[in-house]
């Protein structure tokens, strides 16, 4: 099964979009634990402008180490620190620079039990202000 975490109603093809709003495949609140899939169970997860929204990521870190399966993938999207819409938005609770993810991907971090492994850090940049970082992408993979 393929997640799209907080994609809101938008949907995604070949994904399963949970968020907080009426509409969505599965209801959920993002800020509460434990999120509704077994153990070891999901392939995929899309979590596109999300994260900066969680009240405590290292919840979300820790249920995505739980939910998915050994060797799958999470895909996360947040927009970067230098990006004014990083501000813009009373909801955003978190603000991140492309390095931020290694906090979930080294040994013996605090933030989650197990480490992810990086697969991709990527700066999304805007197409007519190109050096302007807009978004980051970051990969990592269940290890």
């Amino acid at each position: 099964m393929n997640l799209n975490i907080g994609g809101g109603l938008i949907k995604k093809e070949g994904f399963v979009n949970v968020d907080i709003l009426k509409g969505a495949d599965i209801v959920h609140d993002l800020n509460k634990t434990p999120y509704p899939f077994k153990d070891n169970s999901i392939d995929l997860i899309f979590c596109s402008h999300t994260l900066e929204h969680l009240k405590e990521p290292e919840l979300f870190f820790n249920e995505v180490q739980r939910i998915l399966k050994k060797g799958a993938k999470c895909v996360i999207i947040v927009p970067h620190y230098k990006h004014p819409g990083a501000y813009s938005n009373f909801g955003h609770r978190g603000f991140y620079e492309p390095n931020a993810i290694d906090n979930v991907c080294v040994e013996h971090g605090h933030i989650v039990k197990k480490p992810f492994r990086l697969i991709e850090t990527k700066i999304i940049r805007r197409k007519k202000l190109f050096w302007k970082p807009k978004e980051i992408k970051w990969v990592i993979e269940k290890i």
